[in-house]
């Protein structure tokens, strides 16, 4: 999966829609599930944490287990963060696929909007 989605900074609606695509398309290849492709979830948390990295963001996983295996959610922060006293955005989207799905129409398009919006409050920070 390619990350070259960011070198095009400009904001107008074509150029977005093709990084929304592009996100989708380089997402939803596979399946990405504990179940059936436990390797998809990996490289799709990969692809996730790069952009977000790229952006400047400093990037953790926080894992947790279900039955026997080892999860994580990603977390992201800018570099600019203050702490919780000041404004700042949460914006959340889960990564994974239902089995024998790419999972494209709710969470990878949720996921491709995350990180475009990630990209906008980086472009436009909050006031």
């Amino acid at each position: 999966m390619k990350t070259h989605l960011l070198s095009s900074s400009s904001n107008d609606c074509n150029s977005l829609e093709k990084r929304l695509y592009a996100i989708v398309d380089a997402l939803g290849r596979e399946e990405r599930n504990l179940g059936n492709n436990p390797s998809g979830l990996n490289r799709a948390a990969l692809f996730i944490e790069s952009y977000l990295e790229r952006l400047g963001m400093r990037t953790q996983r926080q894992t947790y287990s279900v039955g026997i295996s080892e999860c994580f959610n990603i977390e992201a922060v800018s570099e600019s963060y203050l702490g919780n006293h000041s404004p700042h955005w949460i914006i959340g989207a889960h990564y994974d696929s239902a089995p024998v799905t790419p999972g494209a129409d709710d969470n990878l398009s949720a996921v491709a909007i995350m990180l475009e919006s990630d990209i906008q409050t980086h472009i436009n920070p909050i006031l």
